[in-house]
């Protein structure tokens, strides 16, 4: 589906370029997809294509379940929405499906700690359910496509009992992840 217009773009691009931004991300991202028919792909290229630096990201996703045994469990990420659509977050950029499995795999490996607005993480609870849910997994699992996002659930056990707090509260309502990428 190339862009005909800069008006067809989507609107996280042309809300944060300027018309000269905006022709040349859909000059890019056209060319890109007609080459490899892969819209995810496009999009981080046509991204690219504006800006390459170093940038701070993050995105949150809803808690979608809470109990008394301090454990909450939701999306962490996603990449593709269950009708098939690219997650653009509101600096206009992507994950990859291929670099958010392999972020969940290194925060497994290597992290496991839940942190507090992208601040402390000592001490504010443990991961304890982590799956990546891509196509080949949903697949082999027999759940329909569609059916669920290609992304990365996730649940948490909460020690910190004033962090527990504010998520019962509703304060805290949502996982965020962050890091840093290459634009």
């Amino acid at each position: 589906m190339p862009f005909g217009t800069n008006a067809e773009l989507p609107k996280t691009v042309r809300d944060r370029l300027s018309t000269k931004e905006q022709s040349q991300w859909r000059a890019v991202w056209n060319s890109v997809f007609a080459d490899t028919q892969d819209e995810g792909k496009a999009f981080a290229a046509a991204n690219s294509a504006i800006k390459k630096s170093e940038v701070d990201w993050s995105l949150d996703f809803k808690i979608n379940k809470i109990d008394d045994q301090h454990l909450v469990f939701g999306w962490l990420s996603v990449a593709i929405d269950k009708s098939g659509d690219v997650i653009v977050d509101s600096q206009g950029d992507i994950i990859e499906p291929e670099e958010l499995e392999k972020a969940a795999y290194d925060f497994t490996l290597f992290s496991r700690q839940a942190g507090d607005m992208h601040k402390k993480t000592e001490g504010i609870g443990q991961l304890v359910e982590s799956m990546v849910f891509t196509v080949e997994k949903q697949e082999v699992l027999g759940i329909p496509e569609g059916t669920v996002p290609i992304g990365w659930w996730v649940g948490f056990k909460i020690q910190d009992e004033d962090v527990w707090k504010r998520i019962k509260s509703g304060e805290l309502k949502a996982f965020s992840i962050g890091g840093k990428a290459i634009r």
